[in-house]
């Protein structure tokens, strides 16, 4: 099969680490694969970015250069004067970003089937959004291939966001927009016309719609998206199960210079702090409880993101780690840990909680998107309520306190999980399911 994955990056968060991870699956069983995103290059060109650019206007690129130019020798004054060239050279577009539209001007999206060697015979697309695709091409590339999209967030149900944190305008008519700095932020309410707009693109359109949890697809089954939909699957992710597993604390916490006899908690969150889906306060909040009742011993939350530094009161350190690209390093952390806690305001099916059950590391999270799919209460972690430190403090004190407890926890956490949110299991899925489509062309 000639398989071509869409998402706006390669190498960042959940989403792109599924893409990308998919992407190289197919290739490696034999397919021949290609990626188009909005902002990674490989040397190889199977993975390219792109360029709507080139497809804009003659005043617009010769706009683009200049601020290109004035940018890379920081000339001073003239980026600002030739940000409004580039503004005004296409000047309906720019009103409609002013006004809070979706920017779908991403003229490249139309030839998308002739910018790649073979052309493609399916399309997997994952996030669209970020400023690299047209939208309005869905009907029209659903017709010529068939088309998969994954769902990672709540973005293509409403008319701005990824995730509504609550309001349910989006199940009607979006407008009066209680949060526009959600990502992706718009300057202005223009979420009334942006859900009109994907909607009618829908209607016409043939998707075929897998999410990685039921309570995405629940959230699809309310939505403008459930007309345009052929086929719907439930596709749990899956993640590298040879490098996320069960291993030795007592050599991770040796190779990451953490004390043996210490109660090490886990959370991973890129800018944890700033990041509006996470509840880093809960979690902080929890941390500090969860010390009263230790009386004393010692705690370590191990947290990445924009922590300013390392931080010390009574028996607890805070200790900042860098986000982790190499997988194997980051095995180490779930490794050395004894839980593993996430607080979030939203959530669909976070990879961090399956790394973690892989590595046999008990999870408690708060109630919120496909979390509770994710952990099997009172089996290999605890789910707990939004918002509310106290019960993740107590689970957590409960787990600690009894470390025969802890230890069934950890070794159901890796049994259960073993397989079931395999990387090889999240790709056979896929691929089945490509040939069935293509048998029904």
């Amino acid at each position: 099969m000639n398989i071509l994955t869409l998402n706006t990056e390669a190498f960042s968060g959940g989403a792109s680490q599924i893409a990308t991870s998919l992407f190289n699956a197919y290739e490696a069983a034999g397919h021949s694969s290609r990626m188009l995103n909005a902002i990674d290059n490989s040397k190889d060109n199977k993975l390219q970015t792109i360029d709507n650019d080139s497809f804009r206007n003659p005043i617009f690129r010769f706009s683009q250069k200049l601020l290109d130019a004035s940018l890379n020798n920081a000339v001073p004054l003239l980026p600002k004067l030739f940000s409004l060239f580039v503004a005004w050279a296409e000047p309906i577009r720019t009103l409609r970003k002013i006004s809070g539209r979706d920017d779908f001007h991403q003229p490249a999206t139309q030839y998308l089937t002739s910018l790649v060697k073979p052309p493609p015979q399916i399309i997997h697309a994952h996030n669209l959004f970020g400023n690299y695709f047209d939208l309005r091409q869905l009907p029209h590339l659903s017709r010529e291939v068939p088309l998969i999209l994954t769902l990672h967030d709540m973005w293509t149900l409403t008319g701005h966001c990824s995730h509504p944190l609550g309001c349910e305008r989006w199940k009607h008519a979006c407008g009066n927009c209680p949060r526009l700095d959600l990502p992706p932020a718009l300057p202005r309410d223009g979420t009334a016309e942006n859900l009109s707009i994907k909607k009618k693109i829908y209607l016409n359109s043939h998707l075929n719609v897998a999410t990685p949890s039921q309570w995405l697809m629940d959230q699809v089954d309310q939505s403008i998206l459930k007309p345009g939909i052929t086929n719907a699957r439930v596709i749990p992710n899956g993640i590298d199960q040879e490098v996320f597993r069960p291993g030795d604390k007592a050599e991770a916490r040796r190779h990451l210079n953490l004390p043996k006899e210490a109660h090490i908690l886990l959370f991973l969150a890129a800018g944890n702090r700033t990041n509006p889906w996470k509840d880093y306060e809960t979690l902080d909040s929890a941390v500090q409880m969860l010390s009263e009742k230790l009386k004393g011993q010692h705690l370590i939350l191990l947290a990445s993101g924009q922590l300013e530094k390392n931080k010390h009161y009574n028996n607890v350190s805070i200790r900042h780690i860098p986000w982790l690209d190499n997988k194997t390093e980051l095995a180490y952390y779930y490794h050395a840990s004894d839980l593993y806690l996430h607080a979030a305001h939203a959530e669909n099916f976070p990879n961090v909680i399956l790394e973690s059950l892989s590595c046999g590391l008990p999870v408690i999270g708060t109630r919120t998107g496909g979390i509770p799919e994710q952990i099997q209460e009172g089996s290999n972690g605890h789910i707990v309520p939004q918002g509310d430190p106290e019960a993740m403090a107590t689970k957590a004190f409960d787990l600690l306190d009894n470390p025969e407890t802890l230890d069934c926890f950890s070794k159901n956490a890796a049994n259960q999980a073993k397989g079931i949110y395999s990387e090889e299991r999240m790709v056979r899925d896929y691929l089945g399911w490509f040939e069935e489509l293509l048998s029904d062309e």
